[in-house]
């Protein structure tokens, strides 16, 4: 008689945990006792010609397939790679007064990848660059994929950009006394306004779109200031305020004579 062969063929030797790995025996038919032996699965280790087992792990395993007869033993061996479902997870931040998204990638076991920036733009980078074009909150949302699966994270982040001044007035020239009206044209994420124009009625004002009079011919220079969280913009406009006529005249009439003489 002579010693078995040992011999078992790979079942699929990559696989998503958990994964259940099934034998099937081809060693030589002069065997009598199989023992198999595969550390970090379930059982770890058996007997019999076609046991099975389970991986629960994500790793890589062997299993040991030994044979034997009243003539001697053989062993085979089977490597098993056992893969993890991804992991989605990421960091956002938007640095104040900035647009650029700034994002850290801390998936695990992913191939690829799905990023959707809550502005109705996408990628899929694993590391992507984008910019906001507008302010607001936005949600991100990062889904993680292999061939086991995908993942799912979500953030939200805050898009706050500083103002940009900007107004228009009712008259740049006129006769004193002038009044003039204030058309604000500042970006709509301004949160406080100011206004400051030396000389005129009121000389400073935090109201939106206020108005100024002025009584004294000259010029003068309105200054629009417009602040958020994010920084500070201004804007200004030169006034010119005229004059209005005088009245005067002199009036004679020349010895001898009978006509009226205006200057």
């Amino acid at each position: 008689q002579s010693a078995p062969q040992a011999g078992f063929p790979a079942p699929p030797a990559t696989g998503c945990a958990p994964l259940q790995v099934s034998i099937t025996n081809e060693s030589s038919d002069n065997t009598t006792s199989w023992s198999y032996v595969a550390p970090g699965a379930s059982p770890p280790v058996a007997s019999g010609p076609e046991p099975e087992f389970v991986y629960t792990t994500p790793g890589i395993y062997t299993i040991t397939q030994q044979v034997s007869n009243g003539a001697g033993a053989d062993t085979d061996t089977l490597h098993i790679t056992v893969l993890a479902e991804p992991r989605a997870a990421f960091t956002a931040e938007v640095p104040l007064g900035t647009a650029a998204l700034m994002l850290t990638n801390e998936s695990t076991d992913a191939d690829s990848f799905f990023w959707g920036f809550g502005d109705g733009n996408s990628s899929t980078d694993s590391l992507p660059q984008h910019t906001y074009t507008e302010d607001g909150s936005y949600e991100i949302t990062l889904v993680a994929s292999n061939s086991c699966g995908s993942d799912t994270a979500t953030a939200s982040v805050e898009v706050v950009t500083p103002p940009v001044a900007g107004f228009a007035i009712s008259d740049t020239v006129g006769c004193a006394p002038l009044t003039v009206s204030i058309t604000d044209l500042a970006s709509s994420n301004t949160d406080l306004w100011s206004w400051t124009v030396l000389g005129a009625e009121p000389e400073f004002s935090t109201e939106t779109e206020p108005s100024f009079t002025f009584s004294e011919p000259g010029e003068y220079v309105l200054v629009q200031q417009v602040t958020n969280e994010a920084g500070t913009d201004s804007d200004s406009l030169l006034v010119t305020v005229l004059s209005g006529p005088t009245a005067g005249f002199d009036a004679f009439v020349e010895a001898g004579a009978t006509e009226l003489q205006l200057q």
